[in-house]
């Protein structure tokens, strides 16, 4: 009779309890089956990936900042500061090694006939910053040695490793704006039977065969404009579209020229377009393709300030997203304007990848908000053909292969506030259809490998090759997965 009252109070709280419990137990089978779900239908939950993520070689290859990389029928050959390697797409073997004594400091963007073009440090130094020239201006240390430029060109071949020709320095110490050469940087490539080098302002012709000096352009001229050059892309064998930028505030210029002497084809001056700069320098007037001519059009900006747009018919022209890319016949008549701004320079400067491939650029957004656009324009028209939405805070696009659209999502991981009540979820690739921008998941998140840099990575027929950086100075790799 002492414990007569307990019996009731128990059950009680047994039933109080089982009522808890049922109610959590749904939601928390709500949640899961809500996270499930989402993950399928935005592509984080894949059941048969086409890459997987599993490792099948892994190299270690030069050390220092990457050059660039090409491909080959049967190897990749990646390139870092400290030298030159060529990996056997298959199985990883190193085929060979080059280790020049001076450092890499760039690489054509492919390699054409078996050879490839490297670029390497020559003897001119940067000058320091005097502190008192410029508000801000960090004071030299004398610990530290000058940046050299990136002015000699090496010729290899991409079967042996053999280097076939070497130039010595070719920039002009007496060039005007020498500073160019470290602004800019520099840029080769295979153009026909010539290689061509862009050493600050001037673009250097050599001869592919020998590495002799065949011509020399320093300031470009057309009409009454004179200015350095700014980049060079090759439209065919026979024909090269050369940029020039004369500075803030002032005009640009084409030029469509003859990569065997250097002599214009044709040349044409347009006005830069109404601007209000925020700063004292333009660095990234480049061009997008050749045909026709798509030239984007640096206007001073930095961090996504507000800007006029380009018109020359009118002083106030209607105001326009900021740094527009424009698009040019060979004679200079403006065709159009690519809605691709902010696609191609990010907002704190750095140029974005992007593909160009029959007659289509494809472009990414850059927004760090829980979704980004793809998109596909017709280079002919400027029409936007397709916009395909991806789910995630960063995504890259990376190259065109069979008709698919190669791209790398960053994933949720660094943000976290776009997974909600589900989990984060790592970097990851997709494919989309060129004709149709339909996506698809080439692989589930790809926590078992280190996300490379959209530069360098390489979609290699049925394997993904890519550089893990390392840190410290010590040897990056290359790798291999599936």
């Amino acid at each position: 009779m002492a414990h007569s009252g307990a019996a009731p109070k128990r059950g009680c709280l047994r039933w109080f309890v089982g009522c808890l419990v049922a109610p959590v137990c749904v939601v928390l089978v709500f949640i899961l089956v809500m996270s499930v779900r989402s993950g399928i239908r935005e592509g984080h939950i894949v059941f048969s990936p086409e890459v997987w993520g599993s490792l099948r070689w892994s190299v270690e290859g030069p050390a220092g900042e990457v050059a660039g990389g090409w491909r080959t029928d049967d190897a990749m050959v990646y390139g870092a500061e400290g030298g030159v390697t060529s990996v056997d797409i298959g199985n990883g073997d190193e085929r060979w090694r080059l280790e020049p004594a001076e450092t890499v400091c760039g690489m054509s963007d492919e390699a054409r006939d078996g050879f490839g073009v490297v670029l390497l440090e020559g003897d001119t130094e940067e000058e320091p910053e005097d502190p008192d020239d410029e508000e801000g201006a960090r004071a030299p240390d004398p610990d530290e040695s000058p940046a050299l430029s990136c002015d000699t060109a090496l010729l290899v071949d991409t079967d042996s490793g053999e280097e076939v020709w070497r130039t010595g320095p070719l920039a002009d110490e007496d060039f005007e704006e020498p500073d160019l050469l470290f602004s800019r940087g520099s840029g080769v490539a295979q153009v026909g039977d010539q290689v061509l080098v862009r050493a600050g302002g001037e673009l250097v012709g050599l001869d592919a065969a020998s590495g002799e000096e065949l011509w020399r352009r320093g300031p470009l001229n057309a009409d009454e404009a004179s200015c350095p050059a700014a980049d060079f892309l090759a439209r065919d064998a026979s024909e090269v579209v050369i940029v020039a930028d004369c500075g803030i505030d002032e005009s640009i210029t084409v030029h469509v020229a003859d990569p065997a002497t250097g002599e214009d084809i044709s040349a044409f001056e347009f006005p830069r377009g109404q601007s209000s700069p925020n700063t004292d320098s333009v660095r990234q007037t480049f061009l997008v393709a050749t045909d026709p001519i798509h030239v984007r059009v640096d206007l001073g900006h930095r961090d996504g300030a507000g800007s006029e747009g380009y018109d020359p018919d009118q002083d106030n022209g209607a105001s326009q997203e900021p740094e527009p890319v424009l698009a040019f016949d060979d004679d200079g008549r403006l065709r159009n304007e690519l809605d691709v701004s902010g696609s191609l320079v990010g907002t704190a400067g750095q140029e974005r990848p992007y593909v160009v491939e029959d007659g289509r650029i494809y472009t990414s957004t850059d927004d760090s908000s829980c979704s980004n656009d793809i998109r596909a324009h017709d280079l002919d028209t400027g029409d936007l053909v397709w916009e395909t939405a991806i789910s995630d805070p960063g995504t890259s696009v990376i190259d065109v292969r069979d008709g698919r659209l190669l791209v790398m999502l960053d994933g949720d991981g660094s943000f976290g506030e776009c997974h909600m009540l589900g989990r984060a979820w790592d970097w990851q690739l997709y494919t989309l259809d060129t004709a149709t921008g339909e996506d698809s998941p080439m692989s589930g998140p790809l926590s078992s490998v280190r996300q490379p840099q959209a530069s360098d990575l390489w979609w290699a027929d049925d394997r993904i090759v890519q550089v893990d950086r390392a840190v410290s100075g010590r040897p990056n790799s290359l790798i291999s997965y599936r």
